[in-house]
């Protein structure tokens, strides 16, 4: 049952369309700036939007473990796993697509964490399904900081980006390390 180990998986389901210049990927997240993703970042938004919601149990606990979360717990793996084999892959990109791909990157390691920390299980079920919380909010917040840096540099374009990373930065940054 343990999910997230970041390895590669292959893609099931069906290809999506490349988002358009200026077209919203998905709630929360900035227009896309760019006229032609390439092949990375077609992936790493292929990987990073549009993940599942996981729904918590209704009775049995350990029948939602079984047929509800590890199902949903090996796709968020896989998603994890694309998305950060698309951004190895956007390491000779201009700093603009590295930081979009940062962003998405850390959406969906974001957007899965909080899926994790608001199921309402209990006891031993709960440890299991929270253990990679922490883990996965700490590499989303230095995912979210190398998108503002690298937006940043790369100019008025990524613009919203950058303020997009900068936000999610303050509301992840935990309080005692502000100081």
């Amino acid at each position: 049952m343990l999910l997230l180990s970041g390895c590669g998986a292959a893609q099931t389901g069906d290809e999506s369309v490349p988002p358009e210049a200026g077209a919203p990927l998905a709630t929360g997240l900035p227009s896309m700036p760019f006229s032609s993703l390439g092949e990375g970042l077609t992936a790493m938004v292929d990987a990073a939007v549009g993940a599942d919601a996981l729904r918590g149990p209704n009775g049995d606990a350990r029948a939602w473990a079984t047929e509800v979360f590890v199902p949903w717990s090996d796709a968020q793996a896989d998603r994890l796993a694309r998305a950060a084999a698309a951004r190895r892959s956007l390491r000779r990109e201009p700093a603009g697509k590295r930081a979009v791909g940062a962003a998405l990157h850390a959406h969906l390691m974001d957007e899965t964490a909080a899926a994790l920390d608001g199921v309402d299980v209990s006891g031993s079920l709960a440890e299991e399904v929270r253990r990679p919380v922490d883990d996965l909010r700490r590499r989303a917040l230095a995912a979210y900081e190398i998108c503002h840096e690298l937006a940043l540099a790369a100019g008025p374009s990524l613009d919203a980006w950058r303020v997009h990373c900068g936000a999610r930065l303050a509301a992840l940054t935990p309080r005692d390390a502000e100081h």
